[in-house]
């Protein structure tokens, strides 16, 4: 599976994040530096990459206090 240049950034960033916990307003300054980033929009990209983790391994993203959060089972 092959991920979008933005899709990869966000798993990048889950994957060096603290507890692999993003908030949205976080996910939105480093991907949308400019301000264009929405809840859509960042919707959007957390359901693409779902998607693509998925069909790859058991790894999961979950909504929590408006934060998303990388679940990776041992």
């Amino acid at each position: 599976v092959k991920l979008t240049p933005q899709t990869a950034v966000l798993l990048e960033k889950f994957l060096q994040a603290e507890g692999h916990t993003l908030s949205t307003s976080l996910i939105s300054e480093t991907l949308w530096p400019n301000g264009s980033g929405n809840q859509e929009r960042i919707h959007t990209l957390i359901r693409r990459l779902r998607k693509s983790l998925s069909e790859l391994t058991a790894l999961q993203i979950k909504f929590k206090n408006d934060s998303y959060h990388l679940i990776i089972p041992h």
